[in-house]
């Protein structure tokens, strides 16, 4: 019978001689399948290190993967003892954009031993820079496959509000994805109950409404609603100012600028109407703007609004999709309610 070592060294030649890959590929499909308990047991533990470390390498085989992966799902004490090094496979999958075979790994190793896992900090961190590597066209299976499932675990445990912070970081990393798979994982993790120290949180909430604006360009052209969280996300952060008044200081600016920005219905950078999602959006964020920081100018600014709506009312613009009261009551009561600081 083939050995381990066998295995492994057959595995490292065809690394450092990539031109027969592709022959050892075949050799190592057919190892696999005719020996399928290969990797139940290592007589020396630290031999799975060196089948980890092997299994990542290009070509990557998922029969290889899975193996390792079986037995890290076997073995939570030696996946607790090789987190990190099960982190850095992860991470190095994504960078190469290996999705499938990183989510193999989280789905089937990390998800199962969740529980066991004493320092989220490191997975967070780990999240926190594939975000900003993974492959552009990539992005919406990595929220689907690796970021959903790991929010839904993040959710179902209590952790130590001094890791809020980090988690913020996790929620505008994963917003600045950009995709329309993102907020609704974004969401997710924000709506944990009694955890975030909002008073605390000023940049971040800033940082986060951006985020939220920046989702504008995007046209949600599929049958998927999680782009439409984003409204929540909104919502979620207006609240927190029933509580934290003092929200209002963070989120006004960013707040009227969007409505000002999308009270105009068509999106100056396409030549068309901004889709409904940001309309939702805009709804929200009416509640996001400090009366008290209104100014004559912003007043004037939204009369001009209003007066070029009408003045185009007859443009033959495509607005079937559009909630148009986003303009015509939630914006324009505002504007009436800003007007009347100038009579009283």
């Amino acid at each position: 019978m083939i050995s381990l070592s066998t295995f492994f060294f057959f595995q490292r030649w065809a690394v450092r001689h990539s031109q027969q890959s592709n022959v050892w590929s075949e050799v190592r499909i057919t190892i696999i399948r005719t020996f399928p308990t290969l990797f139940d047991s290592f007589i020396n533990p630290n031999d799975v290190q060196l089948h980890l470390t092997a299994c990542i390498e290009s070509p990557v085989s998922l029969e290889y993967v899975d193996l390792i992966i079986k037995f890290y799902k076997n073995h939570v004490d030696l996946f607790q003892v090789d987190i990190l090094l099960i982190y850095a496979a992860v991470e190095k999958l994504l960078s190469e954009n290996k999705i499938e075979a990183a989510q193999h790994f989280i789905s089937n190793v990390i998800i199962p031993h969740f529980k066991s896992i004493t320092n989220i900090e490191e997975l967070l961190h780990l999240l926190i820079r594939a975000c900003s590597t993974v492959h552009i066209e990539s992005r919406n299976d990595f929220c689907q496959k690796l970021i959903f499932p790991i929010a839904y675990e993040l959710t179902s445990k209590k952790y130590n509000k001094k890791l809020a912070s980090i988690f913020f970081d996790f929620i505008l990393a994963i917003l600045d994805l950009q995709v329309i798979k993102a907020p609704g994982c974004a969401y997710r993790i924000l709506e944990m109950s009694d955890f975030y120290p909002w008073k605390q949180l000023d940049k971040q909430i800033i940082q986060l409404i951006q985020s939220c604006v920046a989702y504008d360009k995007i046209v949600n052209d599929s049958s998927s609603n999680q782009i439409e969280q984003l409204d929540k996300i909104i919502s979620l952060i207006h609240e927190r100012t029933k509580t934290n008044p003092t929200i209002f200081h963070a989120t006004h600016e960013t707040a009227l600028q969007a409505i000002l920005k999308w009270s105009s219905i068509i999106n100056k950078e396409t030549g068309k109407p901004y889709d409904k999602h940001v309309f939702k959006m805009g709804q929200e964020m009416t509640e996001l703007v400090d009366r008290q920081q209104i100014t004559v100018d912003v007043c004037i600014q939204f009369i001009d609004v209003l007066q070029k709506r009408i003045d185009n009312n007859d443009e033959p613009n495509d607005l079937n999709h559009i909630d148009d009261q986003f303009l015509m009551v939630n914006l324009f009561i505002n504007k009436n309610q800003l007007l009347s600081l100038f009579f009283s």
